[in-house]
């Protein structure tokens, strides 16, 4: 058995269930995965000491989708990631300075995978035009054919 320790805020009932749900599903492959629901202090406290294996915690990105927060040290949401020994920022700056494709950060960002989206609150159907696929979505299942789309 795998122990995990994950660690969220009290104050939100969405990521207190989250968090529960992850370690319910966990338990299911034999990971077996303690929560910590803390104050807002000691949740901050322990995301700069990392005192966790996973954490949890929302993150409210802007319309036009900008993940920068996840990418520069000073971000607010670039806890835990190793910034230090992963090309993923690079590579999602380069996207965004028009260097690098959508096809060419989302490969980096798949061999690293910084951080893990787990749920989304408000599902926007949005794309980029280099995705050559018919995109097929539903009320309840805005992304439900995501891993046919080709870029």
């Amino acid at each position: 058995t795998l122990y995990l320790k994950l660690i969220c805020e009290d104050e939100n009932s969405f990521i207190k269930n989250a968090a529960q749900l992850v370690a319910e599903q966990l338990s299911l492959v034999n990971i077996s995965v303690t929560v910590e629901y803390l104050t807002s202090r000691d949740f901050n406290t322990a995301l700069s000491e990392g005192e966790y294996d996973l954490y949890i915690n929302e993150i409210k990105l802007t319309k036009n989708m900008d993940l920068s927060e996840f990418f520069t040290s000073s971000g607010q949401a670039s806890k835990g990631i190793d910034l230090d020994n992963t090309d993923v920022d690079e590579s999602y700056f380069s996207y965004v300075q028009g260097s690098e494709e959508l096809s060419g950060f989302l490969t980096d960002f798949d061999n690293s995978m910084p951080f893990i989206p787990l749920v989304y609150r408000n599902g926007q159907l949005c794309y980029s035009r280099s995705i050559k696929s018919v995109i097929e979505a539903a009320e309840d299942r805005l992304f439900m054919n995501v891993a046919d789309w080709k870029l």
